[in-house]
């Protein structure tokens, strides 16, 4: 029995090490502020009943970052989309949108709450837009309409299952992203 003791403490110590988000001296300096995440968590009441912060901060994590399971995240989506932009101006203004859109949009999925409005096939819907958008030199068009979507499905004016490749593009949809 008391060999276990030793397995059982370097087992929990690796699935902390797993577990926790980085703390906020090594938050990446490429996404928003720490503060901004633990802020939002500390107001929603509701998500804080099923999601701990920690838990929070880890799904942000992978929002932005991807992870195992999906390792193309955000932060993949921004860079291929500003890679493929010529004008410096457009590109600036595009720059900022995409910044500000994964903010709201990664505030939003990272709780673990059953009543979030943006969901997994959201963000892919958004993701093979975006990837259409650039074939066709129109995200700046496209960011704007997914705005009008984010704010749309904040205020429970649409619904999550009209978030489709379809709503923006008449395409088949395919998994872009």
């Amino acid at each position: 029995m008391f060999r276990l003791i030793p397995v059982f403490l370097l087992i929990t110590s690796l699935t902390s090490c797993v577990t926790a988000p980085p703390e906020t001296t090594d938050w990446p300096s490429d996404l928003p502020p720490r503060a901004l995440y633990e802020t939002a968590w500390a107001q929603d009441m509701g998500n804080q009943k099923v999601q701990s912060l920690n838990s929070y901060l880890r799904w942000v994590l992978r929002f932005y970052q991807g992870w195992p399971v999906y390792d193309y995240g955000w932060l993949d989506i921004t860079r291929d989309v500003l890679t493929s932009m010529k004008d410096p101006v457009e590109k600036e203004l595009v720059t900022q949108r995409l910044v500000e859109m994964g903010q709201l949009i990664s505030l939003e999925w990272s709780k673990d709450s059953s009543d979030r409005y943006i969901r997994t096939p959201t963000i892919n819907a958004w993701g093979d837009a975006l990837r259409e958008a650039v074939e066709r030199e129109e995200v700046q068009v496209l960011t704007n309409r997914i705005f009008e979507d984010i704010d749309q499905l904040a205020n429970q004016q649409l619904s999550i299952s009209n978030i489709t490749l379809k709503r923006y593009y008449d395409i088949e949809e395919e998994d872009f992203f």
